[in-house]
């Protein structure tokens, strides 16, 4: 299984790189990064305009990047980018978002320990509203094409949800950091 983080947000509402503000005097990236369970000895994180900071950053795990040339274009684009590498190595795709620093290890734990149990697809849920982090088996990889408009729990017809507490607390404005 491999590990994406979709980083190739242009953070308009947030007027700057949210991906770099402190929360509890650390970057935000960075507790996504150390937030995910060590099961992920390579985490590749989908870049666009922040590229260059983001990869300038050092962090206590190893961390590639994949530059989005397209992420002007919107989050379809960095969710293609991450589906054709998972499928160009035959893996298993664990795909969140790099503004959710407040989903727990345990809770991206979670979601593995369900998908453990019987390889179907898993898609984190909370209060109803299907969102990531979520696992996309192999097998459900291979029928999705994104393209604009492109939403992956459309695309993706049997998958199991588990609840988790704050995969929808997320990172928009700079109010949201407290």
């Amino acid at each position: 299984m491999i590990c994406c983080v979709l980083a190739a947000g242009s953070a308009e509402r947030f007027e700057g790189n949210k991906l770099l503000a402190l929360l509890d005097g650390k970057e935000v990236i960075k507790h996504i990064v150390d937030n995910l369970p060590s099961e992920f000895v390579t985490i590749f994180l989908i870049t666009g305009k922040y590229h260059q900071s983001l990869e300038n950053l050092e962090f206590s795990k190893d961390v590639r990047f994949l530059f989005n040339e397209n992420s002007f274009e919107g989050k379809w684009t960095s969710v293609k980018l991450a589906i054709e590498y998972a499928k160009s190595l035959s893996e298993d795709l664990f795909l969140t978002l790099g503004d959710i620093p407040y989903v727990t290890e345990d809770e991206n734990r979670k979601l593995i320990n369900a998908f453990n149990e019987n390889s179907n697809s898993v898609f984190a849920i909370n209060k109803e509203v299907v969102s990531p982090p979520a696992i996309i088996a192999v097998t459900d990889l291979k029928n999705l094409n994104p393209k604009p408009g492109f939403k992956l729990k459309n695309e993706v017809m049997n998958f199991k949800t588990v609840n988790l507490e704050n995969n929808l607390r997320d990172i928009d404005y700079k109010t949201d950091l407290g």
